[in-house]
């Protein structure tokens, strides 16, 4: 796996086709995966799993009115290479939380706009806005985990069911394969951690190598990818499902009209409940919440 990783590490990006980066991994020894369920609540009482997404639109020619427009980008604006998807392979990105408290809500959704927003600026000069939807799973998800072997190894709260998987498969593992997990994860950790905005070329690897990935699990009916923010440190977790697991896993509760001001301020300004089994996006409700992004 070593020289797997240094032959990666070596490659000129520009130039590295995606079928360069899969001839590379067919070198690699037997590693093994952290496997992380995040599983439904059950129960009055239990607390759900929330994932908050953001989507971009132009208010000039559009307005949400159904929740299919929040949902993973289609094709023809799939036109770069992001953390988990290829341009031929799009992923539904969120961030993950659990708790039915309104101020780890907007912590979320804070931590779900820096994650995505590269040049806010241009999105103020442009006059874009933004949805944001919170969602809940309805079925368990099984994610492959992409973090680095200390965050594996973290007391922070967020990260409780992926220790758990970590710590769960660490003790079935082979020395040799428990080697191996170190050295792609910590590879695909570190590419995961670039900021959005930079050279999308650069993600060129992670990308194609986590869909190289799922398709070797798919027998483990593997829903996507979980992996730290790398912009609020120990805060929320991110995650990329595979988009048909996302439509069949995922329900849409509220959705969040807002505007990009100045100065780095979002303000949510619409609210929309929806109805359970419904679409439709109805902003009844007008709210004025700031969230500083600095």
């Amino acid at each position: 796996m070593k020289e797997v990783i240094k032959q990666l590490n070596s490659l000129n990006l520009d130039n590295a086709t995606e079928e360069d980066i899969v001839a590379i991994m067919h070198q690699a020894g037997r590693a093994g995966g952290i496997i992380t369920e995040y599983h439904p609540a059950y129960g009055p009482k239990a607390v759900p799993n929330f994932f908050v997404r953001a989507t971009n639109y132009n208010p000039k020619p559009e307005s949400i009115t159904s929740t299919d427009r929040l949902r993973y980008p289609p094709l023809e604006y799939n036109t770069n290479f992001q953390r988990a998807s290829t341009p031929s392979r799009p992923m539904f990105y969120a961030t993950r939380y659990k708790s039915l408290e309104s101020q780890d809500s907007i912590s979320a959704i804070r931590t779900c706009l820096l994650e995505t927003i590269g040049n806010y600026d241009e999105l103020v000069s442009e006059g874009k806005r933004v949805a944001i939807s919170l969602r809940y799973n309805i079925a368990p998800l099984k994610l492959y985990s992409i973090f680095n072997w200390n965050e594996f190894q973290s007391r922070n709260p967020e990260h409780a069911e992926v220790v758990e998987a970590f710590n769960a498969t660490i003790k079935q593992l082979p020395k040799d394969q428990i080697e191996n997990t170190e050295l792609i994860l910590n590879y695909l950790s570190e590419r995961f951690h670039i900021p959005v905005g930079e050279d999308a070329s650069l993600y060129k690897p992670s990308a194609v190598l986590t869909q190289y990935l799922l398709d070797k699990l798919t027998e483990y009916d593997i829903d996507g990818v979980v992996f730290p923010s790398t912009k609020v440190l120990g805060q929320e977790v991110n995650v990329a499902l595979i988009p048909t697991n996302s439509d069949q896993k995922l329900i849409v509760t509220k959705v969040l009209d807002c505007e990009y001001k100045p100065n780095k301020i979002v303000e949510i300004q619409r609210r929309a409940d929806i109805g359970n089994g419904s679409k439709i996006v109805n902003f009844a409700e007008d709210v004025k919440i700031e969230i500083d992004l600095n």
